[in-house]
């Protein structure tokens, strides 16, 4: 399911999270997503993402420390990337693609992945509308 790219966005597969990370998913959520914006720190079926404004603001120690890889001399991860909002994926990683806007997982839902896609043709008016209607469009996209 789709995570909005903020600036700089640290992406984490919770695949890894959940088979390299001391109580999985539930102690990585606490200790990174729980209780803040879930705007800028946010998870889908597939992915934690948390935002930032540049990319040397993310913490990669912090992803060393609960046990996710980080490759010092290629300055590169399996497990996780950081995608930039006006540039790219700062290192390629298999399991992840992205548009302008939004970032999925390659196993998310087709639909969902539709609609990611879809968002980056919509215009300033229907997005003005959507939040003058009370809603957000740059939320996580997600199944449940």
């Amino acid at each position: 399911m789709p995570v909005f790219i903020h600036h700089s966005t640290l992406i984490i597969d919770k695949k890894a999270v959940a088979a390299l990370t001391p109580g999985g998913c539930d102690a990585f959520r606490r200790e990174f997503i729980d209780g803040k914006d879930p705007i800028d720190f946010a998870e889908d079926d597939e992915l934690f993402s948390m935002g930032a404004y540049n990319s040397d603001e993310h913490e990669i120690g912090d992803m060393e420390r609960v046990g996710l890889l980080f490759d010092d001399e290629t300055q590169s991860s399996p497990h996780f990337t950081i995608v930039e909002r006006y540039g790219s994926m700062l290192w390629r990683v298999d399991w992840l693609e992205h548009n302008a806007s939004f970032a999925w997982h390659v196993n998310c839902l087709p639909e969902l992945k539709q609609r990611a896609i879809d968002f980056d043709s919509l215009t300033m008016a229907y997005l003005a509308s959507v939040f003058e209607s009370g809603g957000n469009p740059f939320t996580t996209m997600r199944s449940w």
